[in-house]
């Protein structure tokens, strides 16, 4: 019998070749790259797409959400649950990579109770804007709930450790 390789699937933000691609979906790219090795990965991110779409980049799967909304700061699908229940049911991760600030790992909230979950913060949310503002203590609650079922929790450096207001 063929033992199958651990998986890793990573909740980003944006497709790692897409338009809206920045530092968070280099990261995840390098990551799942260097991991697939040793792990099978996947990527879940908002993509430039009509319709869910699941792609192959490099030997890593990309599951893409297309967005219907942005609200103030972040892309959003209503259906996202509905994706996220098949990817899961569909990939059956070993280990949940979640990569912050982003609203996907809210959505599969549901499911970080139920894997290993390693969160990567690279930046806090600025509540400063009037939009953000008012939506801003929704947005904590659930970042705050992410953060409480963290196996570990992951900064982009030490120094932003020390110093991000959420991660104290």
């Amino acid at each position: 019998m063929v033992k199958r390789k651990p998986r890793v699937l990573h909740l980003g933000k944006f497709d790692i070749h897409g338009k809206h691609a920045g530092g968070i979906e280099k990261v995840i790219e390098e990551y799942a790259t260097a991991l697939k090795a040793e792990y099978e990965t996947a990527v879940v991110a908002f993509g430039d797409t009509q319709s869910f779409t699941c792609r192959q980049y490099n030997g890593i799967t990309h599951f893409l959400v297309p967005i219907h909304l942005t609200v103030s700061f972040a892309p959003l699908n209503l259906w996202l649950p509905i994706y996220l229940k098949k990817i899961m049911k569909s990939f059956s991760p070993d280990i949940l990579h979640t990569h912050m600030p982003g609203l996907i790992p809210f959505f599969a909230y549901r499911y970080l109770k139920k894997y290993p979950m390693l969160v990567h913060w690279h930046a806090d949310v600025d509540g400063s804007s009037v939009a953000r503002s008012l939506l801003f203590p929704v947005y904590k609650y659930f970042e705050k709930r992410v953060l409480h079922h963290a196996d570990q929790v992951v900064a982009t450096s030490l120094p932003y450790l020390d110093a991000s207001p959420a991660l104290r």
